[in-house]
């Protein structure tokens, strides 16, 4: 089971007395939390309405919003509920394998919490321990937005523990959406409908060719490349996008000039129109090799190694040390069988970033065959 747990104003409610202890305990000297102190104890507020200012009050709470510190700040007033839960025995997290025994109980990133859990008492003994920092901190769950979605065996359950409500379609963590399946093409399908509204807010303007080029590099590209990272382009939605894209270049008239002559950059008698489904796809492919070539630093470099290393024995050196899989889930298969129809890549001499595994398959000429292009 999944928890995603919401936390009620998170960055306003917490108790900067317990932060300043926080800091104490991890190490920070007194000169550096005096700093902090001065930042907080004594400064005013006021509210400005219609350009008037309202008296001056104190904030007893919370970190300064836009305040460069804040995040690292919140960050280090939840660290003690992190630790807690992954030092209590009680709470079973999910086993790694190759891992050396490894267990991933929880994931957080700012006031996002995720729990990845085996057993019900587990999550009845993780909202305890949430409960005991409730009160020494001040943070409070939002029951009414937290939710668990049960995978695997326990996908069909109905009743949640804990008090939590049942999440029945979709799980949603930092901007991705999880499912017991389809979850590639349900979170592309939203990315392209964010292409969509681009691209309709920029046909209303008058737009020359390198216009919508630059368009299309700088404000339509980078609103995929976030999702580019966690799931490859399926090959269902590779046409529409394609199609999408030229049809904004062309204004939606007749195309004059091959697609496949386009991606070409200006200097080869094209106009330096990305290939979008190979850069996803190089963007993707570079991000795994990438981990596999650096030490494990998170445990999912340990999962990436079960997948994907024996697959990537081609272009890196491969250990047959640890586990491997039999069976792919989609998106390894995919980057496999990527890497399989690029002997091209070299990864001694190419690198590892994806602007330069672009480039050499595009240089190639061998892109994988996107419908659409030609």
């Amino acid at each position: 089971m999944v928890a995603a747990l919401d936390q009620a104003k998170a960055f306003d409610r917490v108790n900067r007395s317990f932060l300043f202890r926080v800091l104490g305990r991890l190490g920070f000297g007194e000169k550096f939390i005096g700093w902090i102190r001065t930042l907080y104890v004594g400064a005013g507020c006021r509210v400005s309405v219609n350009s008037h200012l309202g008296d001056v009050f104190d904030l007893s709470s919370g970190v300064r919003q836009g305040c460069p510190l804040s995040a690292l700040l919140f960050v280090l007033y939840m660290e003690p509920l992190g630790a807690a839960i992954r030092a209590d025995t009680g709470v079973e997290g999910l086993l790694i394998p190759g891992s050396g025994g490894l267990r991933v109980k929880m994931t957080q990133y700012a006031d996002d919490t995720s729990l990845l859990l085996c057993k019900d008492s587990c999550l009845t003994r993780s909202l305890a321990i949430i409960g005991d920092f409730t009160q020494a901190s001040g943070a409070v769950l939002n029951h009414a937005k937290s939710s668990v979605k049960f995978f695997g065996r326990w996908r069909g359950r109905t009743d949640v523990p804990g008090g939590l409500s049942l999440c029945e379609g979709a799980l949603r963590i930092l901007g991705v959406h999880f499912e017991t399946s389809g979850s590639a093409t349900l979170n592309w399908n939203m990315g392209i409908a964010v292409v969509q509204k681009k691209l309709a807010m920029w046909k209303a303007r008058s737009l020359s060719f390198m216009g919508k080029v630059l368009v299309l590099k700088v404000d339509v590209l980078p609103s995929l490349l976030y999702l580019a990272y966690i799931y490859p382009l399926p090959a269902c939605l590779r046409r529409p996008l394609v199609r999408l894209v030229f049809q904004f270049m062309w204004g939606g008239r007749y195309e004059w000039v091959a697609r496949a002559r386009m991606l070409c950059p200006i200097g080869e008698g094209g106009r330096g129109i990305p290939h979008f489904p190979l850069k996803l796809d190089a963007i993707f492919v570079s991000f795994l090799l990438t981990e596999l070539a650096h030490p494990v630093i998170h445990p999912s470099g340990y999962l990436l190694r079960v997948f994907f290393s024996y697959q990537a024995r081609s272009v890196m050196v491969w250990s047959n040390a640890g586990p491997r899989a039999e069976q792919l889930p989609w998106h390894f298969g995919h980057a496999a069988k990527w890497l399989r129809a690029h002997p091209e890549v070299e990864v001694a001499r190419v690198g590892l970033d994806h602007r330069h595994l672009y480039e050499e398959v595009r240089q190639a000429g061998s892109p994988a065959p996107v419908a659409g292009i030609s």
